[in-house]
């Protein structure tokens, strides 16, 4: 039995240039727990923090350079990153 996992790739690099994903946890300024979501109703990739902790809300990727991102991991082979898995 294979798993296929199919993700977006959101066109963005993180601050080591490596492509972020939809899926991907990442660190903003440091601060880890955000997911890499695609927002159905407003068309865009977002970071949203309510995984990790409720008061992170969700942000566009426009609030943030290049620099201030960083991928720790994914929800599939690091859920231990967040404090619940997404649904």
């Amino acid at each position: 039995l294979y798993i296929i996992r199919v993700e977006s790739e959101v066109k963005e690099n993180d601050k080591n240039n490596k492509e972020i994903y939809e899926g991907d946890i990442v660190a903003l300024n440091s601060l880890p727990g955000f997911v890499v979501e695609y927002d159905e109703e407003n068309a865009r990739f977002i970071f949203n923090g309510e995984y990790k902790d409720p008061e992170y809300g969700k942000c566009g990727f426009n609030l943030y350079s290049q620099k201030e991102i960083e991928i720790l991991g994914n929800i599939y082979e690091n859920p231990e990153l967040l404090n619940t898995t997404p649904q």
